[in-house]
């Protein structure tokens, strides 16, 4: 399927908190990246999505919550 990844992530000390900001940041700048990289190859209609999906703290949503 090429409209989405799965994964299986862990910490190596199995820290909850440092695994979670650590997927946070990837999430965060993995999204800004694409969304940037779409933006710039893709049809205007797929960032008009990407804004679409945004919430009140964001200007668009990559990933799904």
């Amino acid at each position: 399927m090429p409209t989405h990844r799965h994964a299986i992530a862990f910490d190596a000390d199995f820290d909850a908190a440092r695994l979670l900001a650590a997927l946070a940041d990837f999430r965060k700048f993995t999204g800004r990246q694409l969304s940037d990289a779409c933006g710039r190859r893709f049809p205007a209609c797929f960032a008009e999505t990407l804004r679409e999906q945004s919430t009140a703290d964001r200007q668009r949503r990559l990933w799904q919550p």
